[in-house]
């Protein structure tokens, strides 16, 4: 058996054992607890930068420019629209700074809107931004383009015009001094221009879709769509009687509004029967060389305008007979003037009628109603023969040494001594011959005569240097700043040549024009000022001048404008 020492011993290594095997187990527990704290203080080192980084701000300020427009818009705000990681609609006021904080990092899509009084979107500009700390943008905002064909059209009596269609609504904008102010707004494309009447109005359009303006038409005048007034026939007078078959038919625009027409010419015969004679002339006469003799006509002379819109005006005439025609003689009697025969009897003249002249009468040519008279070596005189027992002397024309006088055509040559001939043109005008230069003798009675233009220092003319041409003797209203008339009841001028004279006689609506755009900028104020009320009458004798392209010496000396009352 063993003893109590062996006994002692086996304890002792069994204890050594189990001491050695805490051992063992004593150190991974310590490994453990370390990787253990390591690791949460990773994990709350990472928690720590997630939260700082991830929540970062960063912010935009925004600044925007608007364009200037002849369009009265009404911004009222600004409205801004952002979508991305952080999304934000906000409105502010026109001075407001756009200043937005607490954006996270990121690309945004945004949206500056400029809104009006209606909440339509007037201007806008959309653009897609990365956003990173402290970031600056400034937009220019601008409208959607759209595709406009304003050609105004005919419905019954009225004039309409089409806008683009598949759009909510249609503005009409109507100019009110220098800006377009909104007028109404409809559903239908198709707007009516009835309801604006005021000569020289302007209108703007434009198309609205999910409440945004897009881009404003061109101005549309609505001058040019008011019927044209009646033209003025000047010639002939109403129951004129025209000997020749050859004649030229003048008229002028009744209106200042009426300038660019076009126009057509229908002759009808007392027998019914009605005929075209000429279509979309612009000049103001018209030669017609078929005239029958001894026949009653009717002149219609037709005003268009470009929207075929028309008037007319008619005058009846008379035609002499052939056989008529042959019956007088307008002899020259030397220094008895001139005497007019009724030769229906050769044997048996009888004297209707005489013309009393200064000179010695050697020749004399009739044109249509009118008879030039040769007064030799001192002028000719133009004599009006439509009452042939009443002739009206209308002008006398002084040429020193002249002996000869022919009409060919339109030009009216005077031969003088020395083998000169000095030519005056009779188109604007048969009473107004106007000087144009001078020729050699081989060129005396040519249709196409080559003309030297030289200064006029042999003919001398019995007009006076001071002319009075009256362009509006009754009340007539001109529209001023928009809003207001003034009536004017005498606007007459002093001119200083025949040229001018005629020139603007023949086209008064030209006068009347540069008055009206003299006066539309003007004031109440400035007509009851005699000091601005002088400028203005200088404004207007420079502007005529300038519009018929005549000299100081020639041209309008003075203006005398009278007016009656202001509305």
């Amino acid at each position: 058996m063993p003893n109590d020492t062996e006994n002692n011993s086996s304890k002792n290594e069994f204890q050594d054992l189990l001491s050695e095997k805490k051992k063992e187990n004593r150190f991974p527990m310590k490994k453990i607890y370390l990787l253990s704290t390591i690791g949460v203080l990773l994990l709350i080192s990472a928690l720590i930068l997630f939260f700082v980084f991830s929540g970062k701000k960063h912010e935009l300020t925004l600044s925007y420019s608007i364009p200037n427009t002849d369009i009265t818009e009404d911004i009222q705000k600004i409205k801004v629209s952002i979508s991305g990681k952080t999304s934000f609609v906000k409105e502010y006021g026109l001075n407001d700074p756009i200043l937005i904080p607490k954006l996270k990092e990121d690309n945004y899509s945004i949206e500056v809107s400029a809104i009006n009084s209606k909440n339509y979107i007037v201007f806008s500009h959309k653009e897609s931004i990365f956003i990173k700390d402290k970031t600056s943008k400034d937009f220019f905002l601008s409208r959607e383009q759209v595709l406009y064909d304003l050609k105004p059209v005919k419905i019954g009596n009225d004039l309409s015009v089409n806008l683009p269609a598949g759009f909510d609504k249609y503005l009409v904008y109507s100019k009110t001094n220098d800006k377009f102010e909104f007028s109404y707004e409809t559903s239908i494309n198709t707007v009516s221009l009835k309801g604006f009447s005021a000569l020289g109005t302007e209108l703007k359009f434009s198309v609205l879709k999910d409440n945004r303006i897009y881009e404003f038409s061109d101005a549309l005048s609505l001058s040019a769509l008011i019927p044209p007034v009646p033209p003025k026939i000047i010639s002939p007078e109403n129951n004129e009687l025209i000997i020749s078959t050859n004649y030229f038919f003048v008229w002028q625009p009744a209106s200042v509004d009426s300038l660019d027409l076009a126009y057509d010419l229908y002759l009808k015969q007392d027998d019914g029967t009605e005929f075209k004679i000429a279509e979309n002339i612009k000049d103001l006469m018209y030669e017609y060389k078929k005239l029958s003799p001894g026949k009653t006509y009717t002149l219609k002379v037709i005003a268009k305008n470009s929207f075929g819109q028309s008037t007319e005006s008619n005058a009846v005439f008379r035609t002499a007979s052939a056989e008529k025609d042959q019956e007088y003689l307008f002899a020259p009697s030397g220094r008895m003037g001139v005497t007019i025969y009724e030769v229906k009897d050769p044997k048996k003249p009888t004297e209707l009628s005489s013309i009393k002249l200064d000179g010695n009468v050697t020749d004399v040519i009739k044109k249509e109603n009118y008879l030039y008279i040769l007064r030799d070596q001192s002028g000719f005189t133009i004599a009006d023969i439509k009452d042939l027992k009443n002739p009206v002397i209308k002008k006398n024309v002084d040429v020193k040494d002249i002996n000869g006088i022919k009409i060919v055509d339109n030009y009216l040559f005077t031969r003088v001594d020395g083998d000169k001939v000095y030519v005056y043109s009779l188109k604007d005008s048969y009473v107004s011959p106007v000087y144009q230069g001078e020729t050699s003798i081989k060129y005396y009675g040519s249709s196409k005569p080559v003309i030297q233009y030289v200064e006029k220092v042999v003919e001398k003319t019995a007009t006076p240097v001071a002319i009075k041409v009256s362009i509006i003797s009754s009340e007539y209203p001109i529209n001023i700043d928009y809003k207001n008339k003034v009536y004017i009841t005498e606007f007459s001028m002093i001119v200083q040549s025949d040229k001018a004279k005629n020139l603007i006689s023949a086209d008064s609506a030209r006068v009347v024009e540069t008055l009206r755009m003299i006066l539309w900028k003007k004031t109440r104020e400035d007509f009851s000022n005699s000091t601005r009320f002088g400028v203005i009458l200088e404004q207007i004798r420079s502007g005529v001048n300038e519009t018929f392209k005549l000299s100081e010496s020639d041209g309008v000396k003075t203006v005398t404008m009278k007016i009656s009352k202001f509305e």
